[in-house]
């Protein structure tokens, strides 16, 4: 976990940094809609290659900066330079940055469309681009992009890197880091009170919350790690956790009768099976045309996830978009599995499938089942799977993230997934495929020159072109199988009477409401 905003990239950090710092842009909770934050307002240029934002002025930081035009140029300036700041080795075996994916890059490498940060008074910054950056202000609103105090940074930039060293910027948040003498696994934040960012009045933002004048969110916030459904099941039963995030199946029947509330969000995450095309036998698209075939999505879906989850056959959630017209699709077919395999020349090598222990997501609430499941399917036509559980902990995300090599022993296959942080097709299939990752050893020119055309796109319907073109690329390849589109829940016990859910996962805590 890291709480350095331009560095975060799961889940779990972003739940936590949502909690201590603010964004330029919010997000509606019943639209998904942007909405005033940091920011009260934004107007783009005609050409749109320049988007101005007008800052509140009565807002500071909790070190005590104050928020100006100048600290959100130094945070665009930051996020902008990552790799001069960090160094490129600290960069490889990540997942896609958003700052990259958003803008092609960062400063100065090919691609990038950001040109500069402007101050153009006290409270007015002026984001300026070299081409037109679709939705920029939409994806504003991810936790990548928040803005902290500029004072705080040097604490952070020193303790990158040290073994179980947890350090938080100064935000303007409603919640602060206190994580002294708290139990290893264990994140504790306390209500500040006197915050003054756009998360930090308490407010539900939804419609649906109770209609209460009273501000009953909790002063203090512990999240512990707690991977085994039964242990989460237990911690809820006895009041020793307020909720759980994500609920299994296996565990829906007791939460019922236990007499807790389950809420469901709506689908916008997508679960898939990567290949390792640098692999001497993944290298053949027949074998991996033979797993797409050999895997049994529906019943994996019925078997290990949530009522209103759904088979995948392409990556991009259906809130946001439909497969395309003619696009490859790899139904449910031993049969043609099996000739596939046939005629690959695969010759009964082992092949390492990597899946992630101990962790739960909101995209795979219980990785072994899905695991057990898949590679029984694949056994099924002849191929010889070896598993290779990893601890989330351990650097899953560092041990997926690149290709791995092409030894026989190297791994083949892996689990992971994404959680849209934005409404926003294309930055899904950035935030997957964007050529800064190796985790697929994946290359392929027209699939990048699309991606780059498709993010200055200021036709709607030729960017909508553009995504289904590069849709129908990456079927054809078969880089990864999409699996599912799965709903993800959270449970709470009888303290909680109102807990403000999200799809993009924008849940803070000073909305939530506590019985009294």
């Amino acid at each position: 976990m890291t709480l350095d905003p331009s560095l975060a990239t799961d889940v779990e950090s972003h739940r936590v940094m949502r909690q201590m710092y603010d964004n330029l842009v919010d997000v509606d909770l019943d639209t998904g809609d942007p909405i005033p934050g940091l920011a009260t307002g934004w107007e783009a240029s005609r050409n749109h290659r320049e988007v101005t934002f007008e800052l509140r002025d009565d807002v500071v930081f909790h070190d005590g900066t104050q928020l100006t035009a100048e600290v959100v140029v130094a945070n665009v300036e930051r996020w902008a330079t990552t790799p001069e700041r960090v160094g490129p080795s600290a960069l490889q075996h990540r997942l896609p940055l958003s700052f990259a994916t958003v803008f092609g890059g960062f400063l100065g490498e090919p691609g990038c469309v950001f040109e500069e940060a402007v101050a153009e008074d006290e409270i007015t910054v002026r984001l300026v681009f070299t081409e037109p950056v679709f939705g920029v202000v939409r994806a504003l609103t991810d936790p990548a992009f928040a803005i902290t105090s500029p004072d705080s940074w040097a604490a952070s930039d020193a303790a990158r890197g040290a073994s179980g060293t947890l350090v938080a910027l100064a935000g303007t948040g409603a919640y602060r880091l206190d994580n002294d003498e708290v139990p290893a696994g264990t994140v504790r934040l306390v209500r500040d009170r006197n915050a003054t960012g756009s998360s930090a009045a308490g407010s539900s933002g939804s419609a649906d919350a109770p209609n209460t004048d009273e501000d009953s969110s909790p002063d203090v916030v512990e999240l512990v790690a707690a991977s085994a459904a039964q242990e989460r099941l237990i911690g809820l039963r006895t009041g020793q956790l307020d909720l759980f995030d994500t609920v299994d199946p296996g565990s829906l029947r007791a939460l019922v009768q236990s007499g807790a509330q389950v809420l469901q969000r709506d689908p916008l995450s997508v679960l898939y099976l990567g290949f390792n095309l640098q692999h001497p036998v993944l290298s053949s698209l027949r074998v991996r045309r033979a797993v797409a075939l050999s895997v049994n999505r529906s019943l994996l879906v019925e078997q290990t996830m949530l009522s209103g989850s759904s088979a995948a056959h392409h990556f991009i959630p259906p809130a946001l978009a439909s497969a395309p017209e003619g696009m490859q699709r790899y139904d449910y077919n031993l049969a043609e599995a099996a000739r596939e395999l046939e005629v690959s020349g695969y010759d009964g090598e082992d092949l390492v499938f990597t899946y992630p222990v101990d962790a739960s997501r909101p995209y795979l609430a219980d990785p072994q089942r899905v695991f057990s499941l898949i590679s029984e399917d694949m056994a099924s036509i002849g191929l010889r799977i070896v598993p290779d559980p990893v601890p989330w902990d351990d650097g899953y995300l560092a041990h997926v993230s690149r290709a791995g090599g092409s030894s026989s022993s190297s791994r083949a296959f892996h689990l992971l997934g994404r959680n849209c942080t934005y409404r926003d097709p294309l930055h899904v299939l950035t935030s997957i495929f964007d050529t800064a990752s190796g985790e697929f050893g994946y290359t392929n020119p027209t699939v990048e020159n699309r991606l780059a055309r498709a993010r200055t796109a200021t036709d709607g319907t030729a960017r909508q072109g553009l995504i289904d073109a590069i849709t129908r690329s990456i079927a054809t390849d078969l880089p990864a199988l999409p699996l599912a589109f799965p709903i993800s829940a959270l449970a709470t016990g009888p303290s909680v009477n109102y807990y403000p859910i999200s799809p993009v996962l924008d849940e803070h805590f000073a909305r939530v409401q506590l019985s009294s």
